[in-house]
């Protein structure tokens, strides 16, 4: 009889939670986690002036997002100080914009706390590549915003993006989405998702808070702690053409993948020579190459003859990254989410104390 009080009891408050988490989802949490993207059929951006919650996907915690008037994401909702002696634009995707972390811990935010005397102008935007960093930098042109440097952080992803994600339409050169994973991925309109916030924020900070203790289990009995995710996008680096995942690669995409990176970062860079404006092209590692190396495509090559070619300062920071994983056993865990390949907290402190020193001495 106890048992069936019991069961009867659970099953009210089951009912009478997700009732509440219906009621509470739709009344308030819809408004509070409001997305700061702007969405079109086959473009996105980030809104402006926005303030909005965002968790990437379920293992990642849930992080604010602040836009400014220009759409770029900022610590807090203001006006970008426009008196500061110098104007830099920043291009990059998902990790110059700080993704997983609030933006006073990503690697630009850290600098541009440390760097005062510059004005940052962070266009960075999840999976944009060279294709989205022209187009935004020629608008910002077309506008009269000049900067007085550039800085450009040309990610792995970069070659399949460019290959098999983002054209340009022939009448105004506005980037359109041809393979369109991150709209599928980032916005799931999925009726509990939508209707059951707060149930899924409680799954999603279980899973977070589980994943660390696994982690660090695993650390301390020395078990896989150095796990790390291996990914489509950032294969090419360690194999062949023909060993790479065919329902994403193709020789075809590959080769114009690479030529659209090289004809993109040289039209930014002629236009940026004509101003007598500094260009500073950065590459950073992902766990996976630093474990499987580059023994098919070596990306630090590749970014020095980008710079070669385009004649801008090269900022290599694997070797960087190398000696830490050399000091360091812990190192994967230490720098990266576990298995992702995103910079966590600490590893967005190490970057941007490189890149200090590398870009600010």
């Amino acid at each position: 009889m106890k048992i069936k009080i019991v069961l009867y009891n659970f099953v009210i408050f089951i009912f009478l939670f997700l009732i509440f988490d219906f009621l509470f989802s739709n009344l308030y949490l819809n408004k509070l986690n409001t997305s700061c993207y702007h969405i079109e059929e086959d473009y996105y951006e980030l809104k402006k002036n926005c303030k909005g919650r965002e968790q990437f996907k379920p293992s990642f915690p849930t992080v604010d997002i602040n836009t400014n008037e220009f759409g770029h994401r900022i610590s807090d909702i203001k006006n970008s100080d426009q008196t500061k002696k110098s104007k830099v634009f920043i291009f990059g995707d998902s990790f110059t914009y700080g993704l997983g972390v609030d933006y006073e811990d990503s690697f630009m935010g850290i600098i541009e706390k440390k760097q005062s005397n510059y004005d940052f102008y962070n266009f960075a935007v999840p999976s944009y590549s060279p294709t989205v960093h022209l187009y935004k930098f020629k608008q910002a042109i077309k506008e009269n915003f000049t900067p007085d440097r550039v800085i450009v952080f040309l990610d792995l992803t970069d070659i399949f993006d460019e290959g098999s994600r983002w054209n340009i339409k022939d009448d105004d050169q506005k980037p359109y989405l041809v393979y369109d994973e991150f709209k599928e991925k980032n916005f799931d309109k999925k009726f509990t998702h939508k209707n059951f916030k707060f149930s899924k924020a409680i799954i999603s900070n279980l899973n977070f808070n589980m994943r660390k203790i696994r982690q660090k289990i695993n650390i301390k009995f020395k078990k896989n702690y150095n796990k790390v995710k291996t990914s489509f996008q950032a294969s090419f680096t360690y194999k062949d053409i023909n060993e790479l995942n065919n329902s994403f690669w193709s020789e075809k995409v590959f080769n114009k993948g690479i030529s659209k990176i090289e004809n993109n970062i040289k039209e930014i860079s002629n236009i940026l020579k004509e101003k007598n404006i500094k260009f500073d092209l950065v590459i950073f590692p992902w766990a996976e190459t630093l474990v499987y190396g580059q023994k098919s495509f070596n990306w630090e090559t590749f970014g020095e003859k980008i710079c070669d070619k385009s004649k801008c300062n090269f900022i290599n920071t694997f070797p960087f990254f190398e000696q830490i994983k050399k000091e360091n056993k812990f190192w994967a865990n230490d720098l990266y989410f576990v298995n992702d390949q995103h910079f966590n907290k600490n590893g967005n402190k190490v970057l941007a104390d490189i890149l200090i020193d590398q870009l600010f001495f």
